[in-house]
């Protein structure tokens, strides 16, 4: 990468900022935006210095609606993150962004897993409270892919744990659906509620059911999440558990003495329930 990086301030240098564009040209993307996906820091503050480095081309949008921010934030180059924000005109916000999911760079980098990066943007005022197109903040989208370092950083700034997206899920049951264990932990640890239904009518234990997650189907349980819960179509996680053939989640549920075992016998084609028993 280093000798591409030369190759490109050699270029910049040799033929100036218009020969540059038009040899290093791609026709999504600006100069800016190239160096912001490579994390070229050395062309920028070159590209920079020999041109006006205004609010309008350090905030540009290339053709899907990506700032070079967004860009660097997307792929994890910090110290470039680092030099755009030196620019006080720079906009961190980006809200409104249809193309690029209603994504700024907090919820990007907090999206894809870049500690660094997210800790650096709500440093600089990056609203915690940002959502994108589909209601989900950057906890929401950080626990449904694993991030359990920035899910505990963004928690302890403040962010809403109980937060809910367009298909009324929280952080818990986004984090359940993808069965990401360490993730889930922190949310019960800080008071995550457990019935919180998606619209579906699913709590994270129902979502746990059906997804046979048996592991995070004990956590739950264990921090008195409702075994009886009804979804929208009035089933209970044992009826779903049957329904997906989960045979360590429907051994798991046999155990607690509030379960309702008789609910089964009213679903047609299940298996005779002795087997489990």
């Amino acid at each position: 990468m280093q000798e591409s990086e030369e190759k490109a301030i050699e270029c910049l240098e040799s033929y100036g900022i218009m020969k540059a564009i038009s040899l290093l040209f791609d026709e999504k993307n600006s100069l800016l935006h190239l160096a912001a996906i490579k994390g070229y820091i050395r062309f920028t503050r070159k590209l920079l210095s020999l041109s006006d480095a205004d609010s309008k081309l350090i905030n540009n949008l290339n053709e899907n609606e990506q700032s070079a921010l967004i860009l660097a934030s997307d792929n994890g180059h910090m110290e470039f993150v680092k030099l755009l924000l030196e620019f006080d005109m720079i906009n961190i916000v980006n809200e409104g962004i249809e193309f690029n999911f209603g994504r700024n760079s907090l919820l990007i980098a907090s999206n894809t897993g870049h500690l660094d990066i997210v800790k650096q943007l709500i440093t600089k005022g990056a609203s915690i409270k940002s959502i994108d197109c589909d209601g989900n903040t950057a906890v929401m989208l950080a626990a449904m892919n694993g991030h359990d370092q920035i899910v505990e950083y963004l928690l302890s700034k403040g962010a809403s744990i109980e937060s809910i997206n367009e298909d009324g899920c929280n952080a818990l049951c986004l984090a359940t659906l993808h069965n990401h264990i360490t993730v889930i932990d922190i949310l019960l640890n800080h008071g995550a509620s457990l019935e919180v239904k998606d619209s579906n009518g699913r709590t994270a234990l129902l979502i746990a059911a059906e997804a046979g997650h048996v592991e995070i189907l004990k956590m739950l349980s264990n921090a008195g999440a409702n075994l009886e819960a009804l979804d929208n179509d009035g089933q209970t996680s044992l009826i779903i558990a049957f329904q997906n053939g989960h045979e360590r989640v429907i051994h798991a549920l046999l155990k607690h003495d509030t379960i309702n075992k008789e609910a089964c016998d009213k679903v047609n084609n299940l298996k005779p329930f002795n087997i489990f028993l």
